[in-house]
Order: structure tokens, then C-alpha cells, then sequence
């Protein structure tokens, strides 16, 4: 097995200091590791808490290990070997709090360890290969394909040129030129076909990152491109599990109940989905045995939770912290803003008309997820890519009603709210942001970045400037708050 229950300190540990063991230290040699079978690229509190978790409940013969690699930064990686690849993902609802120690991370990896990823996607052993990098991570552009002018992409591909001809391996900073490395190592070696399973909250997700793949390997060796088309198969996937970011207090409490010390410990809710359409040539884990469920066509669950909960996710992120609210489930208890939720639910609930999708309940029990108050979902992590996430989570439904004439007031609220955000400085590490709003006109330039039809759309654009005035006028000031010099209204 390599999901355990976690026992609590009175049972494992009744006179041990809460400060002397750590988990590694704990259970070095009742933890038998199972071989690599999947590489993650994206290693973090999410995957640790969704494929990572789904993987070890089910494996009950020892048989799928995870080498993972991180998406950016070294610190998790580095957390993580330290600990054995060894972690806990705790799970907590009303009154009740399941731990489960997860055993089959075997490997943790800096994500710049280009010649590490590709020998693990090139290892005939290795059946799949998973990401969490985030929809920025992608570099996908507006029309949800990838540019070959984009600076860092194109970056990368020099270098991987570069390295070709001089038969070394490149410094790569991008997720999906990192992912094509190794599986061009697996198609000289090998050729063995393989799964790509995209887990970001994104529509079609695995036919994009497909096409992404595809037109990337294009770019460097026809050869490659075309094994990648032929041999690859990329599985579209709806992932489902509020998972804030870990923080010293989860650690301390987890120290508290079981005497051992976690950094890598995740805390999420009880709840989680995983929907599955795709193809895996080389096998994968019985995950339908912790609830994934496979499905023919997938569309109808994307459309559902990235415009429902995704969607309503950003709203709050984007609004509620104008009122000096910090996580979820303060903003949905704050009345205006539930409101706000509801509204923005009932103007998107006309365009997924699928009666399998059961809205009324999943409304109801997306009130009483962001209600939990166990979990300390904070906004500014949901806020993080918000032009993004504002494009594949609330602008298709906007482009729905436009065929209908006025937008709703409640669709364009997330928009307006993101703007006063970019005004009082929220988005200050963007510099078509800030170029935005240092103009005449910044409601409407910032509209633009979204959608330039959004900005010459008089209409949507009046509703948003009185939006934006309103939500200014009530702002609640932070520290790190710019001045507001201008009349934005």
C-alpha cells in the first residue's frame, strides 16, 4: 500500500517530544517505495493533494511510483527529498479531519533538471505523464494557441538548437519545451507511446496542450512532431479539489495531533472530482476505484466547473477583497457578496443546458464547499494570473450572451473588479497592466488586454465604469495599495 492512515500521536508516539521526529525519520523502513511509473511536471500543494492522492489510494499492489519534477522553483523539491518524498494530505469537513500519508512520491526534482526529466519520460517503465503548471504555465495566447513569438518560447527553442548541434543538454524555462525534451529522449530511445494527462483548469485541455506539442516540435525536427501526432495521446481531464496553500499553522496542528513533523503536509476538503477522456497507450492507475469517473465527451463537465466554481472563485477574488476580505469562505458569508455569486450563477446556469449536469445541486454544494470554514482559501493565491484565468473563466460565457445583446451586469462584475484591482496596484507586476492604466482611458484599455471587442463595446464598457467607481468608492485600503489620483468613473 502506499496511502496509510496517519495515527494520531497518542496512538504512535504517547511520550515522544512534539519538535524530535519528522516523518522521514519516523517510518524510514515500513514504507516499502514502488517503482516510477508516472512523471509529474508541476510539483506542488494541488498535486500532492489530487493525482498524487488518487494515485496512492488505489495502488494497492505498490505498483505506480511518481517522479516529480517542480514547476519553477527548487524550495519544494528540495522540502520534499528531504522528507523521502514522503508527505500527508489532510483532509477536513465539518467536524472531522482524515489523514492519510502518501508514500508513492519517490522522487522530487528541481524542474531546471532538464537531463533528470528526460531520462524519467524516456525510462520504458514510465506509462504517463501528468502536469500542474498552471494555465499561465502553458504560454498559451488569446486564441489558446501557442507563438513562436513569444520571448521565452522562443528563447527555449534557440537553446534547444543550440544544445542539439553541440549535443548537450539546454537550460530550458518552459513547462511544455521541458516535457518535449524528454519525450523526444523517449522517442530515440524507446519510442514507446505514452499518456499526457494536463490536470489545469483549462477547456479542451488536452487537445491545446496536443496542438502546443505538436506545433513546438515543429519548430525544432519534423521527425519529432510527427511521433508526437501519431504516438502521444493527450487526455482531457476536469480537476476538482480546494486546496489553499499550506501554511506554519497546518504544520503545527498536524505536529500537534500525530507528534510528527510535516513541511510537505497539504490540507484540502473532503470533496474531490477527477473526470477523464482520453486514451492510455501504456496502461494507468485503476483511479476510478477513489471516484474518477471516465467519460466519451468531457465538454459539459468543463463548461460546469470552470464557469461555476472557476468562475465564481474569481469573482470573489476579484470583488471581495475590495471589502477587506481575504478567504472564501468570508467572502461568501458576506452578504452582498453571496449576492453577487448568485446573481453571476444565474446568468451562466441558461448556457449549460446538459441535464446530467444536475446545476441546482451542484450549486448546493458549491455553497456549502466555499462555506467551510476549516479551510482558509485565501483570494490573493485564486487572484494569482487573473487576465488568464478572467479569459478562459468568465469571457466565454460573456461571449455567449453576446449574440443576445446586453451583457448581464453579473458577468461583467469579476472585470470590473479585476480593473479597480489593476488601479489601486493590485496587478503592479504586469506591464501591460500598468501601461493600461497610467492612460486617458484605463476602463477601457484594460478591457482591451482582456478582449479588445470588450473595449469598444460602449455599453459593456459604461456598465463597467460605474462598476469600477462603485467598487472603488467602497475600496477597503491595504497597505501595499497605490494612491487612486484620477476620477475613474
Amino acid at each position: 500500500m502506499t496511502a496509510l492512515r496517519f495515527p494520531d500521536r497518542d496512538e504512535k508516539c504517547p511520550t515522544q517530544p512534539l519538535n524530535a521526529t519528522t516523518v522521514a525519520e519516523a517510518l524510514p523502513e515500513t514504507v516499502p517505495r514502488p517503482p516510477v511509473r508516472i512523471v509529474h511536471i508541476g510539483l506542488g500543494a494541488f498535486h500532492r493533494a489530487h493525482q498524487l492522492w488518487y494515485t496512492a489510494v488505489v495502488d494497492g499492489e505498490n505498483e505506480w511510483g511518481v517522479a516529480a519534477f517542480t514547476g519553477r522553483g527548487a524550495a519544494a523539491a528540495r522540502m520534499i527529498a528531504a522528507q523521502n518524498g514522503l508527505c500527508t494530505v489532510v483532509q477536513r469537513a465539518a467536524g472531522v479531519e482524515t489523514r492519510t500519508l502518501v508514500t508513492n512520491l519517490v522522487e522530487a526534482h528541481h524542474g531546471s533538471d532538464v537531463a533528470r526529466l528526460a531520462t524519467s519520460i524516456a525510462d520504458p517503465a514510465v506509462r504517463l505523464v501528468t502536469l500542474t503548471i498552471t494555465e499561465a504555465g502553458y504560454r498559451f495566447g488569446e486564441n489558446g494557441r501557442i507563438s513562436t513569438r513569444d520571448p521565452v518560447l522562443a528563447g527555449d527553442l534557440t537553446r534547444w538548437k543550440r544544445a542539439s548541434a553541440d549535443e548537450v543538454v539546454p537550460e530550458l524555462q518552459t513547462a511544455l519545451v521541458r516535457l518535449l525534451w524528454g519525450l523526444n529522449e523517449r522517442r530515440r530511445s524507446t519510442g514507446r507511446p505514452i499518456a499526457i494527462v494536463p490536470c489545469d483548469n483549462m477547456p479542451e485541455n488536452g487537445p491545446m496542450v496536443g496542438r502546443a506539442a505538436v506545433d513546438l516540435a515543429r519548430e525544432v525536427d519534423n521527425d519529432l512532431a510527427d511521433w508526437v501526432r501519431e504516438s502521444v495521446s493527450f487526455v482531457s481531464t476536469v480537476v476538482d479539489r480546494i486546496t489553499p496553500a499550506t501554511t506554519e499553522r497546518d504544520i503545527r496542528d498536524l505536529q500537534t495531533a500525530t507528534g510528527f513533523v510535516d513541511q510537505a503536509v497539504v490540507v484540502t476538503e473532503a470533496f474531490s472530482e477527477w473526470i477523464l477522456s482520453g486514451t492510455f497507450p501504456e496502461g494507468r492507475p485503476p483511479w476510478e476505484l477513489a471516484g474518477a469517473r471516465f467519460v466519451d465527451d468531457i465538454a459539459p463537465f468543463e463548461r460546469r466547473k470552470l464557469w461555476l466554481l472557476n468562475g465564481a472563485h474569481t469573482l470573489l477574488a476579484m470583488t471581495a477583497r475590495h471589502r477587506g476580505l481575504s478567504t472564501v469562505a468570508e467572502a461568501i458569508t458576506d452578504p452582498e457578496t453571496r449576492r453577487a455569486v448568485e446573481d453571476y450563477w444565474d446568468a451562466v446556469v441558461p448556457w449549460l443546458p446538459e441535464p446530467e449536469l444536475d446545476l441546482e445541486k451542484y450549486r448546493r454544494d458549491l455553497l456549502a464547499r466555499f462555506e467551510n470554514p476549516h479551510l482558509a482559501h485565501r483570494l490573493e493565491q485564486i487572484a494569482l494570473g487573473s487576465v488568464m484565468k478572467l479569459r478562459i473563466r468568465t469571457l466565454p460565457v460573456i461571449e455567449c450572451q453576446w449574440g443576445m445583446g446586453v451583457v448581464p451586469e453579473a458577468l461583467l462584475l469579476s472585470l470590473s473588479g479585476w480593473i479597480a484591482g489593476a488601479i489601486v496596484g493590485w496587478e503592479d507586476n504586469d506591464d501591460n497592466v500598468l501601461r493600461a492604466v497610467q492612460t486617458s482611458d484605463p476602463v477601457c484599455e484594460l478591457l482591451k488586454i482582456l478582449d479588445d471587442r470588450l473595449g469598444r463595446d460602449d455599453l459593456s464598457v459604461a456598465i463597467v465604469r460605474a462598476q469600477v467607481a462603485q467598487l472603488l468608492s467602497t475600496h477597503t485600503r491595504f497597505p501595499s495599495d497605490q494612491g487612486v489620483s484620477r476620477d475613474y468613473r
